[in-house]
């Protein structure tokens, strides 16, 4: 216990400079900041050509799709998807579904991080950074940086086409991305006021050292999917001023107090990278409305797009349109040999228990079983057995009707 509160109190003293090096490095103006309109092979989706910095002397080049919905219901809202790669159909298809169906209009922003540099890629690019930073005190070397900066200047671009082409500059958005980008989601919604929503997705690794300690705790090492990390051994370098302060600038726990906007916490009940609790590491200690889904039998490249589509169309609708928010809250007990899980959600149109059995700490390959849970007035309830051998876990799901849909 003392070691983790010497951590903490260590963690705290940084916050300030370390926020201050990233809300510097994003704020600051960038002469290459530049757009045009491009060409698009898909239609009702356009095109815009975005070089968002130059960052270690490299431009950074981005192509944004956008896409209006045929009837606009929410005229200054637009859901930004912050993505890797290169334009394919599936982003714009996905957005054309979102876009219509939601009466918002939907935007992707594509090449996030540019990449390969210097022969990298990913994660392995992302560890390279951390340790410039670490080698040289240069406090713009990490990634996450210009990854943010990125995802403002596609923000900034919208606004300008968006007053240019339909006379209406969007003002509020919802962000979204998936793994790196799901880490850039977090940090975009703590540099930029005009998130007023967040959805990141499979980044479930806040409270970056608690997470490394705690991988070791269950484990006995760290995730072989994080190994660009640990061969370099930036874990061991935590305990060091320098690695506390590279873990404050990037870690969005660090940021918390201003990740205050409504956040839908999108993970994977199989993914290699995180333990399967990862979530109560820093759910805890997040600040303002917080909803959260965990895809079952579904690793890190999420495959049920139904579930999360759903989940994030029900989400979208209840910000954009301040739809009155449903109750929800649960706990668990222990008795007699078996676990009791019950859900208060007096509004809910049904409620599960999702429950998988592992060994030593790991549910990565584990089948994901789901039991329907019993109403009982307010309440809904589930009881399932305690394995004789190994580990359980579970998690409860409820569903809502918003809007006129279901979403889970």
């Amino acid at each position: 216990m003392r070691r983790s509160l010497l951590l903490v109190s260590l963690v705290i003293a940084l916050l300030g400079p370390a926020r201050a090096g990233l809300l510097e490095y994003v704020n600051t103006p960038d002469p290459s900041y530049a757009w045009s309109v491009g060409s698009s092979t898909t239609p009702g989706v356009v095109h815009l050509n975005l070089t968002s910095q130059t960052w270690q002397n490299i431009a950074w080049q981005h192509t944004v799709g956008i896409i209006r919905p045929a009837q606009v219901r929410y005229p200054d809202l637009v859901i930004l998807l912050i993505t890797g790669g290169q334009p394919g159909p599936e982003e714009s298809l996905l957005g054309q579904l979102l876009a219509n169906t939601l009466g918002a209009t939907f935007a992707v922003i594509w090449q996030i991080p540019n990449q390969p540099l210097w022969g990298m890629r990913e994660d392995d690019l992302i560890a390279h950074t951390f340790e410039q930073l670490l080698a040289t005190g240069d406090s713009s070397w990490p990634l996450l940086f210009p990854m943010t900066k990125a995802a403002m200047r596609a923000m900034d671009a919208i606004q300008e086409y968006g007053q240019q082409t339909w006379g209406v500059r969007p003002t509020r958005f919802i962000t979204t991305g998936a793994s790196k980008r799901g880490w850039t989601t977090w940090l975009t919604a703590a540099a930029d006021p005009r998130v007023v929503a967040l959805m990141p997705m499979v980044y479930d690794n806040l409270n970056l050292a608690a997470q490394m300690e705690h991988q070791i705790e269950l484990w006995g090492r760290y995730s072989p999917s994080i190994d660009d990390y640990t061969r370099r051994g930036l874990q061991q370098k935590l305990a060091s001023p320098e690695g506390q302060r590279l873990a404050a600038m990037v870690d969005p726990y660090t940021y918390r107090d201003r990740i205050t906007q409504p956040k839908l916490i999108v993970n994977a009940a199989n993914d290699s990278y995180w333990t399967v609790d990862a979530l109560n590491y820093y759910r805890p200690g997040l600040q303002g409305e917080t909803w959260q889904i965990l895809v079952p039998n579904a690793g890190h490249g999420i495959k049920d797009y139904g579930r999360v589509i759903a989940a994030a169309g029900g989400f979208v609708k209840m910000v954009a349109g301040n739809l009155p928010r449903p109750e929800l809250s649960w706990e668990h007990r222990v008795e007699n040999g078996q676990v009791i899980f019950s859900v208060c959600a007096p509004t809910a149109a049904r409620a599960s228990l999702w429950s998988a059995e592992g060994s030593g700490g790991l549910f990565t390959a584990s089948a994901w079983k789901t039991t329907p849970m019993t109403r009982q007035g307010e309440r809904w309830e589930a009881r399932l057995p305690l394995p004789a051998v190994g580990d359980l876990a579970l998690f409860g799901e409820a569903s809502f009707s918003l809007d006129g849909a279901d979403a889970p």
